[in-house]
């Protein structure tokens, strides 16, 4: 048997969380990540897509593929292979009666309920690609809104990677490699002075940071955050 199962990343709270489904069946112990038996007329984004959508209302959002689970090991009536997905969402951006009908809850990573068998691994297989993708692109804007504040961008940056990191050399290498668009308003949420707005430049989205000179090394290490 085949399962499809989404690793769903959100900013709530100003926490790194991801979401879980409640452990509400007597065939389902423990909570779980939202997911389903793969279908014949169906394929795995398809499957994918489908499991976003009906479980936060959005159709699309930044998703990659995981390597498959397969523990053979397991005490099951079946063998299940599965195959599973991580996607990043802006929270604000959930259909909230989509959210209230899925019954599903946001998590903190360190703060996880028992978990069904391989749950845990996928989450960590997911944040540990989550890592490696956001040092090469610009992956973790997925989770801001379109403005957003340095102060904010920099949050995301230690909530991923679980480290501190120093904001100067940090505001420094992005602002130099001009992948940030000011903006002429402030946010007044953290001081009276407040802090600029910016924006991520879109013609440079696509490109990886080799491309403008935030090789994927230099992200992670000293030169960048640190």
């Amino acid at each position: 048997m085949l399962a499809v199962d989404c690793v769903i990343f959100g900013l709530e709270q100003n926490e790194l969380q991801v979401l879980l489904m409640p452990a509400n069946t007597e065939q389902i112990s423990n909570s779980r990540l939202p997911g389903e038996f793969l279908q014949k007329t169906k394929s795995l984004e398809h499957t994918a897509k489908s499991i976003l959508e009906r479980t936060t209302g959005l159709k699309n959002a930044y998703m990659e593929s995981l390597k498959p689970f397969d523990n053979i090991d397991r005490l099951v009536p079946e063998r299940v292979i599965r195959l599973s997905y991580f996607f990043l969402v802006n929270v604000n951006r959930l259909e909230s009666q989509a959210f209230n009908d899925s019954e599903a809850e946001w998590f903190l990573l360190n703060n996880l309920p028992d978990l069904a068998p391989d749950h845990l691994e996928m989450i960590e297989s997911a944040m540990e690609q989550l890592r490696y993708s956001a040092t090469r692109r610009p992956v973790l804007f997925e989770l801001l809104e379109e403005r957003f504040t340095l102060p904010e961008l920099f949050s995301v940056y230690e909530r991923v990677y679980e480290r501190k990191f120093d904001v100067r050399n940090f505001t420094r290498k992005f602002l130099s490699k001009r992948l940030l668009v000011k903006q002429d308003q402030k946010s007044k949420l953290t001081s009276k002075k407040g802090a600029y707005y910016y924006k991520l430049d879109h013609e440079l989205c696509s490109l990886s940071f080799t491309d403008y000179g935030l090789g994927a090394g230099k992200v992670i290490n000293s030169n960048f955050c640190g």
